[in-house]
């Protein structure tokens, strides 16, 4: 092998290592957002085959996934200053990737903040409560245990999704679960 021999070969090997990194795909639930040195450089794209340039990064986020974020159990207190122990279950899901990623960046980095996010919206809502009132008024009963009812599940899910917009998720559903009522 001569030496013009050798640079076609090594031409036509980067060619291919080139085009390699150059196409990407995007899964079938899929929207992926195109980074350039942690810049977003263009609109989300949607499933199927794509072409980037090699130094662009390829972030691929689920828009049709629920995702599913349970809380630990945690103390809550009421309008006459009693603690009710609630613990949570909320669905959610990406609605623009875009903010998103500039915001959370990933799911494991959302949890956290939407975590926060629902234990002021829980403490804020169970709060303009007695005790006496949510027990009389506002629990529903499933075979699980005790569930706050609808009409408080309705504030705490305005109240946090006034909040999750600014992230680009948005909350499909949430349960709050009475572990333990404090009447002292």
């Amino acid at each position: 092998m001569n030496f013009k021999q050798a640079m076609i070969l090594v031409f036509f090997v980067a060619l291919a290592g080139i085009a390699y990194q150059s196409v990407y795909k995007v899964g079938i639930d899929n929207v992926a957002v195109i980074t350039q040195f942690g810049k977003i450089v263009s609109e989300p794209k949607k499933p199927g085959l794509h072409v980037k340039l090699p130094f662009q990064k390829v972030h691929e986020y689920s828009m049709h996934r629920m995702y599913r974020n349970e809380t630990d159990a945690f103390s809550v207190k009421t309008k006459d200053h009693k603690f009710i122990t609630v613990s949570t279950l909320a669905m959610w899901k990406i609605q623009d990737p875009n903010l998103f990623y500039k915001t959370v960046y990933s799911t494991e980095k959302a949890i956290p903040r939407l975590d926060d996010i629902l234990f002021i919206s829980i403490r804020k809502a169970i709060a303009s409560h007695t005790l006496d009132d949510i027990l009389n008024n506002h629990l529903q009963k499933e075979e699980e245990g005790l569930f706050l009812d609808r009409e408080i599940h309705k504030n705490i899910l305005m109240l946090c999704q006034s909040r999750l917009e600014k992230f680009g998720i948005q909350l499909d559903r949430i349960g709050v679960h009475i572990v333990e009522l404090a009447f002292s």
